[in-house]
């Protein structure tokens, strides 16, 4: 039972650690993908910009490799009456060349580098193409056909929907060469885009100065640095501390049952340690002999446990990424699992052992020979003052910090956890409910009250953790609409190809169902930290369009005055921005623009949703001082009552056929990520089933050991005509006992938990509920797993001998 608890710990964190490093490994693989090795781009504030800065660039011997690239929205014509115009939007890309270090394509089949279209693999297949189809196209031009050239793997650069629903949302995506895109488009010898690499024998700093100098005639033509920063795709940190907090509490139980084994079998053979001692044995051989058996276990742990964690992780990863509803091929990085699994495996379970093993060492070979009984000193009466104080201060710590009121009860109720697993048991014990064999029972758990009620905590510290994981997911599930809607910005969202003017704005809300818009800027940076540059979008507010339909809300500043302070120039950062930044209100942010580094101040944070909080925000005016000749290509809109998103967004959709390369609305965000949450919910209900399966383990194992010592009086009680199926009754009580005390403090403890961080917490999506699904799952999991927890040790007493268990002391 030990070794199986040990297995399932290790293999839970392998595949814990192995989740975490794999989605950080495929998010950075994906950020390569998109960007092609690039180390620079060039972009215009304009629609496009001349093709000669192309030329321009690739004459230019420090530079190894340049692309040009034209992006546009067109329409795949189908014979399929029942998906809408929206769904058979398609994005096409044009490129200069296919034949540099700038892009990979893996082709499934056909020749990427014969002329024509290239799609991915998962689109192909929806839409039912093939290499040698004939695709037309509806562009502003007319139809246009063009012939499939090559099916290539999916890639970040053409990542498409994943079914025809999620078209809705998301654009089709291909491949097609630069000139055709530019004829289609009437583009003649424009671009929108150039990708660079540098040469890496050269200084960077020299040739992007080079670089600058001479994009200067061409107006609003600028250089940006790209950046691989992950935080702009995934802000997942919050997930993977959950991730890690569940995967170390199955590793945390399984360190505690190697503790509790470890205590018993040396208290067990304390006359056999007291002999050793005698011959000759010191205090550090006899460590060393049980430093031995932990190490054993452990090696046998960590020999079935890896390989159990390889299936298990992978798993675990298909379910998180199938979460997020992307076409992600992934490989398992395991590496630092592995070389984790292999320390902790060793290293956790030495440490467990450490008290029980040092006892062995200092055992006093007189009293143990003489069996002189031992003090009991497990209900000392500080521990209960120290757990009782330590409860109550986690009240009085809401008012300070969240995560040290959380902590202070937790540790309280370890310390006090004895006590009310005997105000449990002595009420079994006082009531008729359970029988005769309920008694026996409950003095049985008392007479073992330390080590019962060891396994007890752990199985209601796996409850509570449940319990509040679970009510963060499902006040995010009742919230995200809210969450949405307050940051949204109005009922619609809209990217523009082309750059928006009033005329534009003016034509939209001209449109049947649309109250008003109102036209927005934003532009990409870099910020530098100390240990690394990083990238987000600065966006241009309206105070007065942001104080109805707020982009941001719950301002997060040490003055009430940070309206005139941001007209003056002043910054507002999303609420993981300035997680990410670590600094402090009135501090400066460093920003690099055209090469050149600016100073702002940080006004503070707010809560926003565009971006998953990962942006900032600007006024009017400091923002066009400081970006000037940056256009307009996004749009908020309002709707009148009593008309749907989705007729609206149709009719936009129709009207403006090539101009709009997203079209989103508010309902379909929320749809979005309400279809997110629910997997990755699944996913920590699977990790909290293996943390009290752990835990049922750990019942076995301390029932089983309790059986052991009880054998001639469960052989006594049999000889006076205690029947077989009274044995088991009393067994299975004794573990009922300790399974519900876990269960009913797991979930009391649970509940608390809940309220203090609702109440500590800043986050106002974060309110106190009580997930009944997991609340009824901890219950029938807790019995179930105590249940079948009595069957081993129950048939171990009644199938042992009574001849021998009389004559055993």
């Amino acid at each position: 039972m030990t070794i199986l608890a040990i297995v399932l710990g290790i293999s839970s964190m392998f595949a814990v650690i192995s989740t975490v490093q794999t989605a950080k490994q495929v998010t950075m693989q994906r950020l390569e993908l998109y960007n092609g090795n690039a180390d620079y781009s060039i972009l215009s504030e304009r629609d496009a910009f001349p093709e000669e800065v192309l030329d321009l660039v690739l004459k230019n011997e420090q530079v190894s490799s340049a692309t040009g690239l034209i992006h546009k929205q067109s329409y795949v014509e189908m014979d399929s009456p029942e998906h809408s115009l929206d769904q058979k939007r398609m994005r096409l890309t044009g490129l200069s060349t296919l034949d540099n270090e700038l892009l990979s394509l893996d082709a499934v089949s056909g020749d990427i580098h014969e002329e024509g279209l290239i799609l991915p693999a998962t689109s192909a297949e929806i839409l039912g193409m093939k290499v040698g189809d004939e695709v037309t196209f509806r562009v502003p031009d007319g139809m246009k056909e063009i012939k499939v050239a090559a099916i290539v793997k999916d890639t970040p650069l053409l990542e498409g929907p994943n079914d025809w629903d999620d078209a809705t949302n998301r654009n089709w995506r291909g491949i097609v060469p630069l000139s055709t895109l530019q004829q289609w488009y009437g583009l003649d010898q424009q671009i929108q885009e150039v990708r660079m690499h540098i040469n890496d024998q050269y200084a960077m700093d020299p040739v992007v100065k080079d670089l600058h100098t001479a994009l200067q005639p061409y107006d609003g033509v600028y250089l940006q640095k790209i950046v691989l920063d992950e935080k702009q795709s995934n802000q997942l940190e919050d997930l993977y501390f959950m991730l890690y907090v569940i995967g170390g509490l199955a590793m945390f139980i399984s360190a505690f049952i190697l503790y509790n084994t470890i205590f018993v079998s040396i208290v067990e053979r304390k006359s056999e340690i007291a002999v050793m001692k005698t011959i000759g044995y010191t205090p550090f051989q006899i460590k060393k002999l049980f430093l031995f058996e932990v190490l054993i276990l452990s090696v046998i742990g960590l020999i079935i446990g890896v390989p159990i964690g390889f299936g298990l992780g992978s798993v675990l990863q298909s379910g998180l990424f199938s979460s997020f509803q992307s076409n992600i091929d992934f490989s398992m990085d395991y590496q630092w699992a592995l070389a984790a699994s292999i320390v902790l495996g060793v290293a956790i379970p030495v440490v467990a052992s450490l008290i029980p093993v040092t006892q062995a060492s200092k055992i006093d070979i007189i009293k143990t020979l003489k069996k002189v009984p031992a003090t009991n000193t497990n209900m000392s009466k500080w521990r209960s003052v120290a757990g009782g104080i330590l409860i109550l201060l986690s009240l009085l710590l809401t008012f300070v910090n969240n995560v040290l009121s959380i902590g202070s009860l937790l540790l309280g109720s370890v310390l006090f956890f004895p006590i009310m697993v005997k105000g449990i048991t002595t009420l079994v014990l006082r009531s008729s409910l359970l029988g005769f064999e309920g008694k026996i029972a409950a003095n049985n758990v008392l007479r073992a009250l330390n080590r019962s009620s060891n396994m007890s905590l752990i199985l209601a510290l796996a409850i509570c953790l449940g319990l509040f994981v679970s009510s963060t997911f499902t006040s995010l599930e009742k919230n995200i609409d809210k969450s949405v809607t307050q940051s949204f910005g109005g009922d619609m969202q809209i990217t523009s190809e082309h750059s928006l003017s009033e005329r534009d704005a003016g034509r939209m809300s001209a449109t049947n169902g649309v109250k008003d818009v109102h036209l927005y800027k934003e532009r990409n940076v870099t910020w530098v930290t100390e240990q690394q540059t990083r990238q987000f979008s600065i966006i241009r507010t309206d105070l007065e369009w942001n104080a109805e339909h707020p982009l941001f809300h719950s301002i997060d500043t040490e003055s009430d005055k940070w309206k005139d302070r941001l007209k003056e120039g002043g910054i507002l950062l999303g609420d993981f921005a300035y997680r990410e930044w670590g600094g402090s209100p009135g501090e400066n942010i460093t920003i690099v623009i055209d090469n050149q580094e600016h100073e702002l101040e940080v006004l503070g944070k707010v809560t926003t949703n565009q971006y998953g909080g990962y942006t900032a925000f600007m006024s009017g005016d400091p923002f066009d001082e400081l970006f000037p000749g940056v256009l307009s290509y996004k749009a908020l809109l309002t709707l009148e009552d009593g008309y749907k998103e989705d007729s609206i967004k149709n009719s936009l959709v129709t009207s403006y056929p090539f101009d709009f390369s997203e079209v989103q609305t508010v309902d379909e965000e929320v749809n979005k990520q309400e279809r997110a949450l629910p997997g990755v919910k699944s996913l920590f209900n699977g990790l909290l089933f293996i943390a009290i399966v752990v835990s049922g383990i750990g019942i076995i194992n301390t029932l089983v050991m309790n059986v052991m010592e009880r054998l001639r009086e469960v052989a006594i009680m049999r000889a006076v005509a205690f029947t077989s199926f009274q044995v088991y009754k009393t067994i299975f009580y004794e573990a009922l006992i300790i399974g519900i005390s876990g269960v009913l403090i797991g979930i009391a403890m649970g509940i608390f938990t809940i309220f203090l961080n609702a109440v500590t917490t800043s986050d106002e999506l974060i309110g106190f509920t009580i997930p009944e699904s997991t609340l009824l799952l901890s219950i029938i999991m807790g019995i179930i797993v105590s249940a079948f927890a009595s069957l081993i040790p129950a048939r171990q007493a009644v199938k042992h001998n009574i001849n021998q268990a009389l004559k055993q002391e």
